[in-house]
């Protein structure tokens, strides 16, 4: 609980002004964890980064994220009322 009292505090600012949140991929993964996001699919988008898309299905929140080469990710975009595609 503690880590995520930090994590939000940390990252309000730049939720705040649309800024992209940056940080090791394993620790990224591990938030996103922490709110039982799943990763849903992906897309390598050139040689250097790859687009992963997470979602939580009983909350509903979705997060993508683009992880580099270097080992870094960036959560780019999220948020709520998931949709499950009709098939």
């Amino acid at each position: 609980m503690r880590y995520l009292i930090v994590l939000f505090i940390l990252l309000t600012p730049a939720i705040a002004f649309g800024a992209p949140i940056c940080g090791p991929y394993e620790r990224i993964i591990l938030s996103l964890n922490q709110f039982n996001e799943r990763m849903w699919g992906m897309g390598i988008m050139n040689r250097e980064k790859v687009a992963e898309l997470w979602v939580n299905r009983k909350t509903q929140t979705w997060t993508i994220i683009v992880s580099h080469k270097n080992g870094i990710a960036c959560i780019t975009e999220y948020g709520n009322k998931w949709i499950e595609p009709i098939r």
